[in-house]
């Protein structure tokens, strides 16, 4: 048997419910505080902006009202202290955000961060973009986008 196919039949996806579990079982089994892997999570997005972005680029954070949200929220607050320039597009408003997803999204607003809260018209995006964070959605999302979100 050749090595590709060896490779390919040891490999397992993930689904969406299986990262649930795990993260479940993380959490419950560790007493992790979900905040805190919510922190870590933003803290691995911004490491990886700084190899491939110069230190105080602009970029855009497109922020979704769940997790992925407040992943982002957080990682926009992290670079921000970074001394980077963060556009923030979020699908709901701070208050609107329910659990980790709205403790981050509120820490970022009072930040003082520039966040646009899309309802359906979506700003251009900024000429001096450097990159752009998607967290709109992760891998659970089971219907079409629509509205600013497509």
């Amino acid at each position: 048997m050749d090595f590709a196919r060896e490779v390919f039949r040891l490999i397992r996806t993930i689904s969406p419910q299986d990262m649930q579990e795990m993260e479940r079982a993380f959490l419950d089994g560790t007493g992790y505080p979900s905040l805190l892997l919510m922190e870590h999570a933003a803290q691995a997005v911004v490491e990886a902006l700084a190899r491939w972005v110069k230190a105080g680029s602009r970029v855009l954070f497109a922020c979704g009202g769940g997790n992925n949200g407040g992943d982002g929220a957080a990682a926009a607050r992290l670079w921000m202290q970074r001394g980077g320039k963060a556009d923030v597009w979020l699908l709901r408003n701070p208050s609107q955000m329910r659990a980790d997803a709205g403790v981050n999204a509120c820490l970022l607003n009072a930040c003082g961060a520039a966040l646009n809260v899309l309802y359906s018209d979506v700003p251009a995006i900024a000429p001096d973009c450097a990159a752009i964070v998607d967290a709109l959605y992760g891998t659970g999302l089971n219907r079409p986008l629509e509205g600013a979100a497509l």
